[in-house]
């Protein structure tokens, strides 16, 4: 025990190494409270963060949604109505009448070669006439007027008579003229394109062709042409607003008219809105990227991040706080164990009693020590118990040498004998090579004791032992029989007159050994048989009372079961009944 003692002080020692305080010191306790409370507070505030970002993100997505939808209808719109002023001054150059006439005429003129070149008179008047339905604002960029002859005459932007006759000598301007006779809306639009009719302009135009036609005799004499530079389209919508926004304009065969505003990458997580012309058949596509989308909440969500690392940082303050409080008695109470040793354990132990756990867990060291230090004065009285046991025999094998060998002087067989069964279990008993022995072995050492009584009673006492083979070799602590046997004269006995009679009987009975000590002495009240059962029960629970009362000679009922308990490791079942017709029935049972 004291050796036990010893080996608990060193291992708690070599523990508190790692440990010189409760505060400002390192604890691996409280270090794995304050990260496993703060991993789990983190993941609350980061699932949290998380929503609140996904929340702010689909809400911005709705909101931008609804923007751009509102956008993509205003813009369409102003692209309508860029297309459609573009379309009404076709219109009022193919519907001219004194266009009509003029190209009317150079239908009957069927040489190559531009008329207006060499007729400057008409020239001036036809150009006059273009500028008038352009207006003084120059509200389109040029105005085209030309046949399938070469004839060409223009206002607004100069041309270059060389692209002029290039492109003239190219063109399938008859099949044009045709095709446009039968279109529906007799008119064509041409996505931006370089301008054919000069290299001087570095920008793309858009154009809408219609035919210069008669419309009651549907004759076709030439080619309408309004040219618009993509700049002006720009600048008469909203285009300088949409900073964040990417814009894409395609055209009635989906042809990209106009692409600004996306950048690389972004169209992937880009929210998109469209809306289509039902005249023009165009499509405006409007694209806002995730990070332009965030752009208004930035700052909210950096806050909330900030907010968010400083709550944890806070509470994991506040954990470490109370985890040290917590803690604080726990630690306190295992530096105690760490400095237990033979001179302190018998010392009071008053630790926090704030906390109920707490104050149980100090309430149980208590009780522990108190049970240990009662258990170190039992060990220290066990041990001069057995050093004074081991002296005894000495003296008695010297004294039983001396009687015996006047016995054989005298001729005494007798009291030869006697000295020689004594003698038999003064050493069985004395032997402390082993602690255990066989029930051989024990019926052996009981049967030299009830010998010594038969010589002593003679025919005032009989006794019988009687054992089956199997359980011969039955391992059991020694002096487990003889106690019980020596009660039968040391109390039955003594009351009663002889004659005397003992019983031992060993036997296996429904799969459990079985041992019987048998007498017809005065038997035992029912009163005796509760104080012994008390006392009993007492010592398995480990009664420091009920230890203080053993001493040598104090064997009997008791000490038999409480050793073969501690013996076997099992439970030991045992019964005391009466004898009929008197006397006592001792008996004990356990698993083979």
């Amino acid at each position: 025990m004291i050796g036990r003692l010893r080996r608990i002080n060193n291992q708690q020692t070599t523990i508190s190494e790692g440990v010189s305080g409760v505060f400002g010191r390192k604890s691996i306790f409280i270090s794995k409270q304050v990260y496993s409370y703060s991993m789990v507070f983190a993941v609350i505030v980061l699932i949290f963060f998380v929503a609140f970002y996904n929340y702010i993100l689909i809400t911005s997505q709705k909101i931008s949604t609804l923007n751009q939808q509102e956008l993509a209808d205003k813009t369409m719109k102003q692209v309508e109505y860029f297309l459609n002023d573009m379309d009404h001054i076709a219109y009022q150059v193919m519907t001219n009448s004194q266009l009509l006439n003029t190209f009317n005429k150079l239908q009957q003129d069927e040489n190559s070669g531009n008329y207006f070149d060499d007729n400057i008179l008409l020239n001036i008047d036809t150009g006059s006439i273009l500028t008038t339905i352009n207006g003084p604002n120059r509200l389109m960029w040029r105005i085209s007027v030309y046949n399938q002859y070469g004839d060409y005459i223009s206002s607004g932007a100069l041309v270059n008579k060389e692209s002029v006759e290039q492109f003239l000598k190219y063109q399938n301007t008859r099949g044009v003229m045709a095709s446009l006779k039968d279109s529906a809306d007799k008119s064509v639009i041409i996505s931006p394109e370089p301008d054919r009719w000069s290299q001087s302009y570095s920008s793309t135009y858009l154009t809408i062709r219609r035919p210069l036609m008669n419309i009651y005799s549907q004759e076709v004499y030439g080619i309408v042409e309004i040219q618009q530079d993509i700049k002006s389209l720009i600048q008469s919508t909203e285009f300088n607003i949409m900073e964040s926004i990417g814009i894409t304009i395609l055209d009635q065969y989906g042809k990209v008219v106009l692409d600004r505003g996306n950048e690389k990458g972004q169209e992937r997580h880009a929210n998109r809105v469209s809306m289509t012309s039902l005249k023009y058949g165009w499509t405006v596509i409007l694209s806002q990227s995730k990070e332009a989308m965030l752009a208004p909440y930035r700052m909210l969500i950096i806050t909330v991040l900030i907010g968010s690392i400083a709550i944890i940082a806070l509470t994991t303050v506040a954990i470490l706080i109370i985890a040290r409080k917590l803690s604080e008695p726990v630690i306190m109470l295992k530096d105690r164990v760490s400095q237990l040793n033979m001179q302190n354990i018998s010392e009071h132990y008053e630790g926090d009693h704030s906390i109920d756990e707490v104050r149980e867990l100090n309430s149980a060291f208590s009780s522990m020590l108190s049970r240990l230090s009662e258990s170190i004065v039992l060990e220290k009285k066990a041990w001069f118990l057995a050093l004074q046991a081991q002296m005894n025999p000495h003296f008695l094998y010297n004294s039983l040498s001396v009687i015996s060998a006047s016995a054989v002087e005298e001729g005494n067989d007798k009291v030869v004998m006697m000295c020689h069964e004594l003698s038999a279990m003064l050493r069985y008993a004395a032997s402390y090579k082993e602690t255990t022995v066989t029930l051989k072995e024990e019926l052996e050492n009981v049967d030299s004791y009830l010998k010594l009584m038969k010589w002593r009673y003679e025919d005032y006492f009989e006794y019988e032992i009687a054992a089956e083979e199997e359980m011969l070799s039955m391992s059991m602590p020694k002096l487990i029989l003889q106690p019980l046997a020596e009660n039968c004269f040391a109390h039955a006995f003594s009351e009663v007159e002889p004659p005397y009679y003992v019983k031992i009987t060993a036997r296996v009975k429904e799969g459990k050994w079985t041992i019987e000590v048998c007498d017809n002495g005065c038997g035992l009240s029912d009163i005796g048989k509760k104080e012994i059962i008390d006392k009993i029960e007492g010592y398995w629970r480990g009664s420091s009372d009920k230890y203080t009362e053993m001493k040598i000679g104090g064997l009997g009922l008791i000490n038999t079961l409480i050793r073969m308990r501690l013996n076997t490791g099992k439970d030991i079942t045992y019964a005391i009944e009466d004898n009929t017709p008197r006397g006592l029935i001792i008996t004990m049972r356990g698993d083979i």
